[in-house]
């Protein structure tokens, strides 16, 4: 049987921030990371997997290898920075070349930011996923008995998770701590999940997995449409506005244009 994803919901700032409160005392994590959507119909999918007609992981990890060659051999002419393997993908996933990294947050606010400041189809409520990382990966590992603990690029598990890699690695999404190699990332705070080699979102492997019952270390809290709005004028009274989020002349510009009343 699935495993049922708690849902919160909130329709003002401040349920949004109980709601997150909430979360935290269920999960009692140590560490808590946030990804907001602006749709809820949107999973939790990395942009490689979104493919239009691509559809089995062979013919995605094909692509995925060809996609980084070209990264590797084009970029240079554009970035001076010798770069290993691991900073060149946080690199392509910055400029939103596909990869199978999904962008998290260790900030509700960043991730509130993302669900309720950018348009959305008319309708739509907006979503921010609450997780516990460290809980995430002990228990889409249990079959290997791994304790509670955040990954990063030093770590031999991940190696398969790379374009380079071509052995078959493990199917599950795992939790990890990114290369900081831009600004961007550090205002955002950025987090991640790499994803492995199965065509499912990180919400099917939370249902799916035989860890969790009723502790699942995956949360959901929910923005309706109608509130999403003023959701987000109270956060820029907050002073969370482009210019925190994207610290540098386009965030800058587009935070003046907002306020000059375009949209």
């Amino acid at each position: 049987m699935p495993n049922d994803i708690p849902v919160h919901e909130a329709s003002t700032f401040a349920e949004f921030i109980s709601a997150v409160e909430t979360a935290k005392l269920a999960l009692s994590a140590k560490e808590l990371w946030f990804r907001g959507i602006s749709s809820a119909s949107h999973q939790l999918i990395p942009s490689l997997f979104r493919h239009p007609t691509l559809t089995t992981i062979e013919q995605i990890a094909d692509l995925e290898r060809e996609v980084y060659q070209q990264f590797s051999f084009r970029s240079p002419s554009y970035d001076s920075i010798r770069r290993d393997d691991w900073d060149r993908l946080f690199l392509m996933q910055h400029y939103r070349s596909p990869t199978r990294l999904l962008d998290w947050s260790s900030s509700p606010l960043v991730a509130l930011f993302f669900a309720v400041a950018h348009s959305a189809p008319s309708g739509q409520d907006a979503v921010v996923w609450v997780m516990d990382p460290a809980c995430w990966n002990a228990g889409i590992l249990h079959d290997i008995s791994q304790p509670p603990a955040i990954f990063s690029t030093t770590d031999d598990i991940l190696a398969p998770y790379h374009p380079v890699h071509t052995g078959k690695g493990r199917s599950q999404p795992l939790a990890m701590e990114g290369i900081i190699n831009n600004p961007r990332i550090n205002a955002q705070k950025g987090k991640f999940v790499i994803f492995g080699h199965q065509l499912k979102s990180q919400e099917e492997h939370a249902a799916d997995c035989a860890a969790w019952d009723t502790n699942i270390p995956l949360h959901k809290i929910v923005c309706k449409a109608d509130d999403v709005a003023s959701i987000a004028a109270d956060l820029n009274d907050y002073g969370v506005t482009h210019t925190s989020i994207y610290p540098d002349l386009e965030g800058l510009a587009v935070e003046i244009r907002i306020r000059a009343g375009y949209v």
